[in-house]
């Protein structure tokens, strides 16, 4: 019987586990994508990757190298 339970447990947190990676992962695409659609507006309107990049790195959290990355790309 506590083998039975053990692996009900195991069972348990390995989907939890799942669902909390999978979670993270779609949080990451959806993320990707506002920054995209974002330096795609901003380079819209006209303004240079530097300005893009200090205001990716604010809205996003981004680190100044992550930052400069995606200001380069469209």
């Amino acid at each position: 019987m506590k083998f039975e339970l053990d692996l009900m447990d195991a069972k348990r947190e390995a989907h939890e586990k799942g669902l909390e990676e999978g979670l993270k992962e779609g949080q990451a695409v959806a993320n990707n994508k506002a920054i995209k659609e974002f330096v795609i507006n901003f380079k819209e309107l006209g303004l240079d990757n530097q300005n893009i990049k200090q205001r990716l790195m604010k809205s996003f959290n981004l680190t100044a190298e992550q930052a400069a990355q995606a200001a380069q790309s469209k």
